[in-house]
């Protein structure tokens, strides 16, 4: 960039900066919200299942055991994919901040996607798939889950639609195109 533009050559935009902050803080925000989401969850199911009366009351512990078994197998995975993706959000952000296309490149298409599927996420009201799971009739998942998935899909809505649209805009593509970390 030349200075009469009023920017010297190199200097990062502030466009690039806040992106650079959308990227690292929001993967973890949500990995949080997810955490959160899960002990809602697990919370309701320990009060579904950890009571029968009676004699049936050995049954309600196999099948809470059983449950809460699959649920933390879930969560854990959940939790390990988020961690990962969190960790590639975050070193691709980095190599972005100091000027790299082809990480701003890849972080346009995660965010494309988290888009798409934050858009599906506010009209299904699921995106972890526990509505899918074949639970008893008198089991509900509480409102709380439903709020924070929203929560969610809205904050990766709108931050994500920030983000690319802070990463493409024109002096940001300067910085790209001859900014520190490019062959231009």
């Amino acid at each position: 960039m030349s200075s009469a533009q009023g920017v010297s050559f190199g200097a990062r935009p502030v466009a690039v900066e806040i992106g650079f902050w959308i990227a690292v803080v929001v993967p973890l925000l949500v990995t949080v919200v997810d955490v959160v989401g899960f002990t809602v969850v697990k919370a309701a199911v320990d009060g579904r299942y950890r009571w029968a009366g009676g004699s049936s009351q050995e049954a309600m512990y196999e099948l809470h055991d059983a449950v809460n078994g699959v649920m933390f197998y879930a969560f854990v995975l959940s939790a390990v994919i988020h961690l990962v993706l969190s960790g590639l959000w975050m070193v691709f952000g980095f190599a972005m901040r100091d000027g790299r296309n082809w990480a701003r490149i890849a972080l346009v298409v995660l965010a494309s996607l988290w888009v798409l599927v934050s858009a599906v996420g506010l009209i299904r009201g699921d995106t972890e798939g526990f509505t899918d799971v074949a639970a008893p009739s008198s089991f509900e998942l509480p409102a709380s889950y439903f709020v924070l998935d929203h929560v969610e899909s809205a904050l990766g809505l709108l931050a994500m639609g920030s983000f690319i649209a802070l990463v493409l805009l024109k002096q940001s593509n300067r910085y790209f195109s001859g900014g520190p970390g490019t062959s231009a």
